[in-house]
């Protein structure tokens, strides 16, 4: 039966960190001292405000491994398509926590690539560096560092789906749609499982993955969590209660449990912490429907299919959906 810890961020991030890893023999069982490299994954998937992973979080996490000496730290991501990932690590300020920690920041979309094949028949391109550091990774050891958050297509976006950035943009696109997306992603969690994961909770971001700027009022809640344990099936199994959702909601975990890739039953999953009756909102998947009222340009016909006023336009400062 895996454990898996929801802690309590109110009182501080570092306890929180110790309560994550303490059911599990502390941070030093958990990672072995064996000369490998740590290579945490956040969800860097954009600079959008609450798109990714809290680098409050990041840094915490970094400053805790190091302070219990691990030296040998990398973080690593591939962003979504039509942007690149040295960017969003300069404007979220991974780049900087990077450097003060002295870790690797490790950008996915650049250098070589490898082909893979996927449970599910299919190929898919990686980096290279994945393929040999995290796929085949010997010592080294994985965490990954998702954020809790909702997602249009693929109900949530926990730890499972944190690897989509694993294959290059333009498979990644391909497989992005309603019909695909739950098993590439299971595919894809297939290939390779973190060694631990955490998840970031300190807010919840609802209604899916790109939340409007100018709406985000209706788009966060306050969570004020981390969610963590070794089996990150259980883990996102616990984050989807966490959101309001169960197993059989999410398709990408139902499939990762059929192919017995983790535990996928709650009563099964020792839950610690805070218990989950505490959580009884249920956290809107879908996109919000509409716009703010000085976020949409085009002319009157364009206005009047979207049933607003006539000459509408893009003022400097209003956010776009």
């Amino acid at each position: 039966m895996p454990t898996v810890v929801i802690a309590d961020t109110t009182q501080g991030l570092k306890p929180a960190l110790e309560a994550i890893f303490a059911p599990h023999g502390g941070v030093g069982a958990v990672i072995p001292r064996n000369g490998g490299t740590i290579y945490i994954k956040p969800n860097g998937i954009h600079f959008t405000p609450h798109t990714y992973t809290d680098p409050a979080v990041l840094e915490a996490l970094l400053a805790y491994l190091h302070d219990h000496g691990y030296t040998r730290l990398a973080v690593m991501e591939s962003c979504t398509g039509g942007n690149f990932t040295r960017l969003v690590f300069k404007v979220t300020g991974y780049a900087d926590i990077c450097r003060r920690y002295g870790a690797e920041p490790v950008y996915l979309d650049e250098g070589p690539t490898v082909e893979v094949d996927l449970r599910d028949g299919t190929r898919a391109r990686v980096s290279r560096r994945l393929h040999d550091e995290i796929i085949q990774r010997g010592d080294n050891f994985y965490l990954s560092l998702p954020k809790l958050k909702t997602h249009s297509m693929a109900t949530v976006t926990l730890g499972v789906k944190n690897q989509q950035a694993f294959s290059v943009d333009a498979d990644r696109m391909k497989q992005h749609s309603h019909g695909t997306l739950h098993q590439r992603l299971a595919a894809l969690y297939a290939l390779t499982q973190p060694d631990f994961c955490i998840v970031e909770g300190v807010t919840g971001t609802a209604h899916g993955h790109f939340p409007c700027t100018a709406l985000l009022e209706e788009c966060l809640v306050p969570m004020n969590v981390l969610i963590g344990g070794p089996d990150t099936l259980a883990v996102d199994v616990v984050g989807a209660r966490v959101l309001g959702y169960g197993l059989e909601e999410v398709e990408h975990l139902r499939l990762c449990a059929e192919w017995g890739l983790g535990e996928g039953d709650i009563a099964r999953i020792n839950v610690q912490g805070v218990p989950l009756s505490r959580f009884t909102e249920r956290l809107p998947h879908t996109l919000l429907r509409r716009f703010p009222r000085r976020a949409v340009g085009g002319g009157p016909h364009e206005c009047l299919r979207r049933g607003l006023p006539g000459k509408l336009r893009v003022h400097p400062g209003d956010a776009l959906q």
